[in-house]
């Protein structure tokens, strides 16, 4: 559904470029370069899985590891 959405001019995502390969391949998408601004983001998952495990393991993972590779990207 995300690849749908940034397909049909709807927004942003970051998805692996296996995911995309033929639309990549067709070039009817646009990897962006380097910016010199952050890129607001959001991570999302269902509110009935947030006491999961993974869930809250993955989301712990993100908030440490998500600013610092911004952190880097905008230095």
């Amino acid at each position: 559904m995300i690849k749908q959405a940034v397909l049909n001019n709807v927004g942003y995502a970051i998805l692996g470029a296996d995911i995309l390969k033929n639309e990549l391949r067709e070039e009817a998408i646009t990897i962006l370069e380097k910016v010199n601004e952050p890129i607001v983001t959001s991570a999302i998952h269902l509110k009935v899985r947030a006491d999961e495990t993974n869930i809250r393991t993955f989301t712990a993972f993100l908030q440490k590891e998500w600013l610092t590779a911004q952190e880097k990207l905008f230095v």
